[in-house]
């Protein structure tokens, strides 16, 4: 399926679509792009809770994630276990619960000298709420790996969706901890 989501083609699959009057469901394997993945995406004809959810996980490394239009590096580098669930709810409202494994990943913060090699435990949480297809808020995020913990939440401009506030519930970098 050429030009599937995030400008890739959808490749190299093998899928089971199942359709009646209630909905659509289209489950398998593929590629997005060169980043293999398994997939789940459902469409509800009728009042349910969400009109579309597309779930994909899989492993994605640096190069695929830039690919994607999402360059992580020099914080990440490496392969990362993605687990990814859109949700489209009513009224052009939706959600992005997005689960990261960072095991085998490199991650570095250059600004205060820290790096986790890869090897060492890791792992990311963000859920962001949508208001049509922009980012209204990182409802909450989480990452925890090696001596890093943090966790919080963040707003986005109206206007321009930048970045507007970031709150920490947590701040934690070797024996600092805000």
């Amino acid at each position: 399926v050429k030009g599937a989501m995030l400008g890739q083609d959808l490749s190299d699959g093998d899928a089971k679509l199942t359709l009646d009057h209630d909905g659509m469901t289209l489950a398998g394997k593929g590629k997005l792009g060169a980043a293999p993945l398994e997939f789940k995406w459902e469409e509800n004809f009728s009042g349910a809770d969400f009109t579309r959810r597309i779930a994909a996980s899989g492993p994605i490394d640096s190069a695929q994630f830039a690919a994607l239009g999402y360059d992580l590096r020099p914080y990440v580098d490496g392969p990362i276990d993605t687990a990814v669930v859109f949700t489209r709810l009513p009224k052009k409202r939706g959600t992005v619960d997005l689960k990261l494994g960072l095991a085998a990943a490199t991650l570095k913060l250059p600004l205060v000298k820290w790096t986790k090699p890869p090897g060492g435990a890791g792992d990311a949480h963000i859920l962001v709420d949508l208001a049509g297809d922009r980012v209204r808020a990182v409802t909450d995020f989480s990452i925890a790996s090696g001596g890093l913990a943090a966790s919080g939440k963040a707003q986005f401009a109206k206007d321009d969706g930048s970045l507007s506030r970031i709150e920490f519930d947590k701040l934690k970098l070797a024996r600092t901890d805000l």
